[in-house]
């Protein structure tokens, strides 16, 4: 339940994609909000600290049992205790987690509560969320339960993107690590580096 940096790496990459200014402020005045089991999520943990860092609003919300009891260690996330309505209203981006039933003590959660107050349906975004709102999910999908499979593969989701991101972001600090000079790429006509 610790962190997941490349995951938080390429989830800031994709949203400065498409909600960054060209040239200007990073992610200033956007809304990220992760939707889920924060409690047991390491990619919330690091995304959180990752678009705090590029000036993004943070909010955290889901059933109480997968919250943290506070946002002490979240990067000054807030956190959203009052519905999924709360939750999406005025978010520029969704994050849907799954739920990490392998870390719960108990294994209890009222899983129809769960699907009726915090599925991300296309219903929930029409009513709920800005029109403009974009959907990612880290993966694997448990669709009908976390989201519906409509939203998933509609036309606001980044999902894809950030499956084509992680491989990108990973390969990338690879190479650093393992020390590789990057005025080569440069050099060889890779302008992106």
């Amino acid at each position: 339940m610790g962190e997941h940096p490349t995951q938080g790496l390429l989830d800031a990459l994709v949203l400065r994609r498409r909600l960054g200014e060209p040239g200007g402020a990073e992610l200033e005045g956007k809304t990220i909000t992760y939707i889920g089991d924060i409690r047991h999520s390491r990619v919330a943990r690091s995304g959180a600290h990752a678009l705090r860092a590029l000036g993004a609003r943070v909010r955290l919300s889901g059933p109480d049992e997968l919250l943290p009891e506070d946002a002490r260690g979240w990067a000054g996330a807030e956190i959203v205790r009052s519905g999924r309505s709360d939750a999406l209203r005025g978010a520029d981006a969704v994050i849907v987690l799954r739920i990490q039933r392998e870390r719960f003590a108990d294994g209890a959660l009222d899983e129809g509560g769960y699907e009726r107050g915090w599925r991300i349906t296309r219903d929930a975004l029409a009513q709920e969320a800005k029109p403009d709102v974009w959907v990612m999910h880290p993966g694997p999908v448990i669709r009908g339960e976390e989201m519906e499979g409509e939203v998933a593969d509609g036309d606001r989701s980044l999902i894809l993107e950030q499956v084509s991101a992680g491989v990108a972001v990973r390969q990338a600090v690879l190479l650093e690590v393992l020390g590789f000079d990057w005025s080569v790429a440069r050099c060889l006509g890779d302008e992106d580096g």
